[in-house]
Formats: structure tokens, C-alpha cells, sequence
């Protein structure tokens, strides 16, 4: 007869016990280190396949999954994009039409992109409803028009701020949008004022646009005709349409990117590796860029706030599966605009330089002084910028803060600017 209670037998018993759960431990620690390998080995070579892709695009001159304009002018196209808005679709289906009777060549180009720009007639708390108005249609492609490519000058603000890959791709993306940007609208002073805006951003006042948001909130919506040549050639044969639609105001703003997959199965793949590329940037904005609050002797310290904002936006992004269609949705509040706005100011900028010294052959110091309105080299700010999370759009004060002039609580302190 076996006495289980011996001490041998339960010292026995315990050891077997360990082994197993140092066993399982061990299986399971294999198992999620080969899938994050996995995982990881998947996002590198799927950013190299995107880089690669459009690298091939600039060194042969082409534009991103363009389309023939009589094809994406074509109503039943329209329709199909735009028709859940009949005031919208309407609006612009006139625009195109009015521009293609008075300039017959556009029907010879290729489009790569549409963005729709609109507001709605709403008044007070439903400023956000009512019917478009004010719409405008911004066309991306290749055009008989013959104007230059937009890109980032190579030692701009942006090479030198950001990473070298991360600098390349923004530059390819803006490259292969197309040559040339065309606005239309039914009205000619919003076509004017459109006009004036484009032209104030790409030299680096945002000042216009910050004007215009403050009026109304500004909806746009996004269309790539044929996006297959814009995405990985891995996803080549998955992605079938890219929507992008939101709305943007003085104190938030709403995104959202809808993919449409061919299958189930590539949906699938599609939401795996979009939700691959967001952790991918959480960490790059988290720890490269020092987008964290810090505990410092002094106290709370944001070492650089814009990477903080954008990694926590990053973080609320909303990424949804259902057939085959992915959704991504995201919204933030001022800060984030006043982020995103200061992003497209040194654009401009950027813009404005590279245009003035490799274009027209400038000086570039009479480009600092005479377009930029800079008196120092190489200086990408406006003159009217200020630093920090609060500018454009300041933040809120009520009417008894402002009479008994009571200083507002401010941010953790800024260390790097922006």
C-alpha cells in the first residue's frame, strides 16, 4: 500500500507540478514571441513593399492609381461615391460639369483623387446639420496643365524635424497625388476663396483656413478612383475603394477611413496590418519622439506635447470589421487641430522655399525675407506662429474667468516647440 501523504510523495507531487507550469510558461512565452515576430517581420516588409511601390512611381514620373477623367466625372460614379448626399452629389455634378464646358482639355486627364470640401446651412446648436453648401471640388492628377509636381524641399524643416524613412514616404505620397491640383465649384467666389486658400497654405500661412474653420465647421470627403497602385502590392489584390470623410472645427474634428476589401478573408488581412501600422506609430511617437508626460523635480513635463497628442489620438482610433468593409475612426479636440494645423503651416513653408530656390533659382535668403517673411535663415515659422498647444485656436475662457482675470491652468510645460 502506496502512503500518498509521505513527504517524498507530495515534495514529488509539487516538483512535477512546477515542471509543468515552467513547461507551459515556457510554450506560451515561444508562442507570443513567434507571432510578434510574425507580426513584426509582416508590418517591416509591408512599409517596404509601400516604399518600394511608390519609389518605383517617382523615378518613373507616374501618379498614384489614376483613373481616365471621363470615368470619374461619369455620373454613375458620382452617384455611387456621393449619393447618400443628393444636395452634395447635385452640387457637384454641376461643378464638374460647368468646369468641363468651359475647359474641354480636363476630359483628356487622369485623376488619381477628389476632394469634396462643403459646409452645411445649419444655425447654433444644429450648425453641424441642415443641407451642403459651399461646396468645392479639388481635383488630383495628371492634367493638360502643366504645372509641377508638389514636394518637400530637401533640407526643409520636415527632413530635419522627422525621420529619414518617415520623410521619404510623406514625400512620395505628396509626389504621386498627381502634377497638377485643379478647384471648381458653382460659385465663383467660393471657387475664389478656395483658390486664395490653397495658395496661402503653400506659403505657409494657415491663417485663411484658420478663419474659414472658425466660420463653420468644414466637412470634406476623400475619393481614390483606383486605388490599387497606392496601396502595398501585398494588399494590391484586397483593396478595392478608399473613402476618406470628416468634418473639422475650431475645437474638434472626426475622421474616418473606410476600406473596401474584395472578401472576408482580406478584410481580414487589411484590419490586421492597419492596426499593426497604429501600434507601430503609438511607439514611434512614445518613445523616439519623447511623446510622454515625464515626472520631473519640477513637476509634470510634456517633453514634446504634439507627439503626446497624436499617440493619445492614435490610441482612442476606433477600428471596425464587418464583411468586407474596415473602418477606421478617429476624433480629437483642439489641441489636436492646433497639431494638425501647425503640421500644414510648415508644409507651406516648406513648400514655399523649395519653389523659390529650386524653381525660380532664388536667393535663398531674398526667399526668407521676401516670401517667407522671415528675417533669419532657414526660419519655417510665420511671424504671426506661437508656440506651444494653444495657437491657432486658444483655449476657451468664460466671462467670469476673463473679470476677475484668473490665469488658466496651463498644460505641463513645453520643452521642445512646435
Amino acid at each position: 500500500m502506496i502512503d500518498l501523504d509521505a513527504p517524498g510523495m507530495v515534495y514529488g507531487m509539487h516538483w512535477k507540478r512546477l515542471f509543468r507550469l515552467l513547461g507551459l510558461t515556457f510554450v506560451l512565452a515561444i508562442a507570443v514571441s513567434s507571432i510578434a515576430a510574425i507580426r513584426g517581420y509582416r508590418l517591416y516588409d509591408t512599409a517596404n513593399d509601400a516604399a518600394g511601390q511608390v519609389r518605383y512611381l517617382i523615378e518613373n514620373g507616374e501618379s498614384v492609381g489614376t483613373v481616365p477623367a471621363t470615368a470619374a466625372f461619369n455620373p454613375i460614379f458620382l452617384q455611387s461615391m456621393f449619393g447618400a448626399d443628393p444636395e452634395l452629389n447635385q452640387q457637384l455634378s454641376e461643378a464638374l460639369a460647368t468646369a468641363q464646358r468651359e475647359d474641354p482639355s480636363l476630359r483628356q486627364g487622369e485623376i488619381s483623387a477628389m476632394m469634396v470640401t462643403y459646409r452645411k446651412n445649419g444655425n447654433g446648436d444644429n450648425a453641424d446639420s441642415g443641407q451642403a453648401q459651399d461646396v468645392a471640388v479639388h481635383i488630383f492628377g495628371d492634367l493638360p496643365l502643366g504645372r509641377r509636381q508638389i514636394s518637400m524641399a530637401r533640407n526643409g524643416f520636415f527632413n530635419v524635424q522627422i525621420d529619414r524613412g518617415l520623410w521619404d514616404m510623406g514625400n512620395s505620397i505628396l509626389s504621386v497625388l498627381g502634377r497638377d491640383l485643379f478647384i471648381v465649384s458653382t460659385d465663383d467666389e467660393i471657387e475664389r476663396r478656395q483658390q486664395d486658400i490653397l495658395e496661402a497654405i503653400l506659403t505657409g500661412d494657415i491663417l485663411p483656413l484658420v478663419d474659414l474653420i472658425s466660420d463653420a465647421p468644414l466637412h470634406y470627403m476623400i475619393v481614390f478612383p483606383n486605388p490599387r497602385d497606392m496601396v502595398p502590392t501585398k494588399l494590391r489584390n484586397h483593396v478595392q475603394a478608399v473613402v476618406a470623410k470628416g468634418v473639422l472645427s475650431s475645437e474638434s474634428a472626426e475622421h474616418e477611413i473606410t476600406v473596401l476589401a474584395r472578401n472576408e478573408k482580406s478584410a481580414s488581412l487589411v484590419s490586421s496590418i492597419l492596426y499593426d501600422f497604429r501600434t507601430a506609430a503609438i511607439l514611434a511617437l512614445r518613445s523616439r519622439f519623447r511623446g510622454v508626460v515625464e515626472d520631473t523635480p519640477w513637476g509634470r513635463q510634456v517633453p514634446v506635447w504634439w507627439a503626446n497628442e497624436m499617440a493619445g489620438t492614435l490610441e482612442q482610433v476606433s477600428l471596425t470589421r464587418e464583411d468586407n468593409v474596415v473602418s477606421l475612426k478617429l476624433s480629437y479636440q483642439r489641441t489636436m487641430v492646433n497639431a494638425t494645423l501647425k503640421s500644414i503651416e510648415r508644409f507651406g513653408r516648406d513648400y514655399t522655399r523649395t519653389r523659390g530656390v529650386n524653381e525660380e533659382k532664388l536667393d535663398p535668403r531674398y526667399v526668407d525675407a521676401q516670401y517667407l517673411k522671415s528675417r533669419s535663415p532657414n526660419h519655417y515659422w510665420s511671424t504671426r506662429h506661437k508656440w506651444g498647444p494653444d495657437w491657432p485656436f486658444g483655449a476657451p475662457t468664460n466671462a467670469l474667468e476673463q473679470q476677475l482675470e484668473v490665469p488658466q491652468e496651463q498644460l505641463p510645460p513645453v520643452t521642445q516647440p512646435l
